[in-house]
């Protein structure tokens, strides 16, 4: 019988080994972990692609060997120990915060606040965008979103019903309304906001901006808004009558309307870019806050030829809802009075022509946070949320506009440089390089000969020859531009070409 010492050499080295192991400090052991992993990487990267794939495939093997000699009860162990070791790690990773740091990245031209991550173009486009700072909302107002007044809770929860019993116009969406409480505003196709006439018709009840313009104008809000608190929403009512442009200047467009027979039939127009100023003889401004509309007793012939597509007319009465263009610079503050109190103007296309700010680089400006400044839009809640989807579809509805309208554009785009039969770019290397002068016993750029080679030279000079062109040749030629060949022809003979 052999001595057990002879048979426990390797037992010994091991026994060793775990001793030294565990007796092993947490740096030593981490010390040794990583020369262990340096030591495999440098010989995985020493191998070369046949070791490589040997190293694979046994390992492989070891692996099929290994589970094809484990019991059922083991694999059932070992797959439910994966199983839960994947369930535990989705757990912890559902549970952790996403971290995105701190909100210390400061753009240097418009002093907007950004993360770390995201771009440094976002906000001014490196200050090609520059607009107005936003004034301060009025006293009452903003101590209603800063949650210093006594009705702040009430008033932020239900800022769209408050801002609903407000507006001038009517939100034309399919919202999308999920059961339970859901603090998301979803939004279905387009949103449309529209605008009625100055006063109702006899027998209607008053909506929207007619409301501005009735006697029991609180009682009305109220009766179609209810569960609002009735002495805040008269304050706020108070508040668009002392501060809102277009609530001052529609107010004297009724009042004009109303005390001047003459009148009746005029028509308030609202200029879709720019305040109007210097208009036709037969408009004039109206008085007090005349910067948002002007007044026109012009027929509707008259009229449509001055007016244009994206003009907003409003007549005293009658004439049925009208959809205000949404690149109009009364589209936001008409709908979001609590959000614009005066009656800032929103985003036109004049923006776009004159100062080159599109309907993205405006709306990304207009939502920074800057240090200093404050911006009623943040506070704004779920109001703020409904501002956004709708901008985001303004946005998409321009980009789809787009294409619409430049289709001629967008094919030649596409189109430009593509031949029309099938062709071929091939470079050759020849064995043995050719000397200038044996290149024409190759490449010939000569016309045939008309005798001996008929054919080609038909060929020849029906499709590579340009022209014949010119005012007394063929004047009518495609390529003939204020009489003479846009394409420089003829020329001058040229001896070589290279």
């Amino acid at each position: 019988m052999p001595k057990r010492g002879n048979i426990s050499r390797s037992t010994r080295a091991a026994s060793a080994a775990k001793k030294r192991r565990a007796s092993e400090t947490p740096e030593e052991r981490q010390h040794r972990l990583e020369a262990q992993r340096q030591r495999t990487a440098e010989s995985r990267e020493a191998e070369d692609e046949t070791v490589h794939q040997h190293r694979l495939e046994a390992q492989r093997q070891r692996q099929n060997q290994i589970r094809a000699a484990e019991s059922a009860d083991d694999r059932d162990r070992r797959l439910n120990a994966q199983a839960g070791w994947r369930r535990d790690r989705l757990l912890e990773l559902a549970h952790q915060p996403h971290v995105l740091g701190r909100m210390d990245r400061q753009c240097p031209h418009c002093s907007a606040l950004r993360w770390k991550d995201e771009p440094a173009s976002i906000c001014c486009h490196a200050g090609k965008t520059v607009l107005e700072p936003r004034r301060d909302p009025p006293d009452v107002l903003k101590r209603l979103l800063t949650g210093q007044h006594p009705d702040s809770s009430q008033f932020l929860k239900d800022i769209r019903k408050y801002n609903g019993a407000l507006h001038m116009t009517s939100l034309g969406a399919k919202q999308r309304e999920q059961p339970g409480w859901n603090p998301s505003f979803i939004l279905h196709g387009q949103m449309h906001h529209r605008i009625g006439s100055l006063l109702p018709d006899p027998g209607n009840e008053a909506r929207f901006c007619q409301v501005f313009f009735v006697d029991q104008e609180l009682q009305t809000r109220l009766q179609w808004a209810t569960g609002l608190n009735g002495r805040l929403l008269e304050e706020l009512q108070a508040m668009l009558h002392a501060c809102n442009g277009y609530v001052c200047s529609l107010k004297s467009a009724v009042d004009l309307l109303r005390n001047d027979p003459q009148l009746q039939s005029a028509k308030v127009v609202i200029n879709p870019d720019a305040r109007p100023s210097g208009e036709h003889a037969r408009r004039f401004n109206l008085p007090e806050c005349s910067e948002v509309g002007i007044l026109t007793d012009l027929d509707d012939t008259e009229g449509a030829a001055q007016t244009r597509r994206r003009d907003v007319i409003l007549r005293l009465r009658g004439g049925g809802l009208q959809s205000i263009c949404d690149t109009h610079r009364s589209y936001d503050p008409l709908e979001y009075v609590l959000l614009f109190p005066f009656g800032e103007d929103g985003w036109s296309i004049g923006l776009k022509q004159d100062r080159g700010i599109t309907i993205m680089k405006y709306y990304a400006f207009m939502i920074q946070v800057r240090p200093g400044q404050f911006n009623s839009l943040h506070y704004g809640g779920r109001l703020f949320q409904q501002y956004l989807v709708d901008q985001a579809a303004k946005i998409e509805s321009e980009r789809l506009n787009y294409i619409r309208l430049h289709q001629k554009d967008l094919l030649s785009e596409r189109l430009r440089g593509l031949r029309g039969l099938p062709h071929v770019h091939a470079l050759l290397w020849l064995a043995v390089k050719l000397k200038p002068d044996q290149y024409d016993a190759i490449i010939s750029a000569e016309l045939p000969d008309p005798v001996a080679d008929a054919d080609l030279h038909k060929l020849v000079a029906e499709n590579l020859l340009h022209g014949p062109c010119g005012m007394q040749l063929n004047p009518a030629a495609s390529c003939m531009e204020n009489g003479a060949c846009s394409k420089r022809y003829p020329r001058e003979f040229q001896a070589c070409i290279a």
